[in-house]
């Protein structure tokens, strides 16, 4: 009932454009979605969390956790290395296959598979609590992170850190070198998710085969990527940087899926009903 309120409110602000509030002084407002594709993400997170079944959708990664078949490795893989092809064969103009166009096909892609990986984590989630397994609200935040940098992916928010920044007084000036100034000051939050993702995931996953090497082996590759946005701005060429920037962005990503894909897989051995 929730999500339906929800998403027939959500249908009536993006035929209207939203509108404006000021209850008790403070100003709401309320835009239609700037992407159709964002709003689609946003009404099925909603749709995820306010109904029971999850909309039928954590089933699926059980189901597909639980083959731990080789050819979503292969297929996760082969995805990255048509995305990478395409990047250096096309004219950096065509911003279809442009990996550092936010309406590139690539884009969308990225944007899914955080999604994807997000409905992994809310499966581990719920069999967790029903199992009484201690901790398992910690999940939430990785969830939160998962989801939002989803929609960050279509609608590009971390573009304008800066300019918020200076609007409430937090920041002034500019970072200069050349380089991007939203990796600098989002670079304390990314290394507190970094430090709380690797604690939480050790303490999940030790002893589960490859799983924490291949978890391990994502997170250093994110932090590569990340880093490749301040550290390769103005020493390489542009589409060379962007084809190993966002190339490891999308890498790292799918590791991340095969890791929670096999985690929240029924039948797996790697699986939460098989954890102590």
């Amino acid at each position: 009932m929730i999500a339906g309120a929800l998403f027939i409110f959500g249908v009536v602000v993006w035929i209207t454009g939203g509108f404006v509030a000021n209850p008790f002084g403070i100003r709401i407002v309320v835009e239609r979605a700037n992407h159709p594709f964002a709003y689609m993400l946003w009404t099925l997170f909603f749709g995820m969390i306010f109904s029971k079944d999850r909309l039928g959708l954590t089933d699926i990664c059980s189901r597909i956790g639980s083959k731990r078949s080789t050819s979503v490795v292969i297929t996760l893989i082969a995805a990255i290395a048509f995305f990478e092809l395409c990047h250096f064969i096309a004219p950096e103009a065509n911003l279809f296959w442009n990996l550092d166009s936010e309406s590139g096909l690539a884009t969308y892609y990225h944007s899914f598979l955080l999604f994807v990986n997000g409905m992994c984590i809310l499966s581990i989630f719920d069999r967790e609590r029903s199992a009484g397994k201690k901790g398992a609200l910690l999940w939430i935040p990785i969830l939160i992170l998962f989801w939002g940098l989803s929609i960050d992916e279509l609608v590009g928010f971390h573009n304008g850190v800066p300019r918020y920044l200076e609007k409430i007084g937090l920041y002034h000036g500019s970072i200069g070198s050349g380089i991007p100034e939203w990796p600098v000051l989002l670079a304390p939050v990314a290394i507190a998710f970094v430090i709380y993702l690797f604690i939480f995931i050790w303490k999940r996953l030790w002893g589960k085969g490859h799983l924490f090497a291949l978890c391990s082996i994502a997170v250093v590759i994110w932090v590569f990527a990340y880093s490749a946005e301040m550290l390769l701005a103005t020493s390489l060429n542009h589409q060379i940087q962007v084809g190993l920037e966002e190339g490891a962005e999308l890498l790292g990503t799918s590791l991340m899926l095969i890791v929670f894909l096999f985690y929240c897989g029924k039948e797996s051995p790697f699986s939460v009903e098989n954890s102590k």
